[in-house]
């Protein structure tokens, strides 16, 4: 539940509000444009590359798992 939340309080500070003149508190805090292009869907497939040491040649070199956030 705890990462749930952290999710939301992130996406929340990146959405415009009509109470700051449609900057998002981000933008109104920095003073600098966000990128939302790398927002991932919470829940989504991602793949995590492996370190080195856990790997040899063979193998695989990440694995899949959940995003679940930020």
């Amino acid at each position: 539940m705890g990462k749930f939340v952290l999710t939301i309080v992130h996406v929340i500070n990146k959405i415009p509000s009509s109470v700051t003149l449609g900057l998002s508190p981000f933008e109104n805090l920095y003073g600098c444009l966000l990128e939302y292009s790398a927002l991932i869907v919470f829940g989504s497939t991602c793949f995590v590359l492996c370190p080195r040491v856990e790997r040899s040649k063979l193998s695989s070199q990440s694995a899949i798992c959940f995003f679940l956030g930020y």
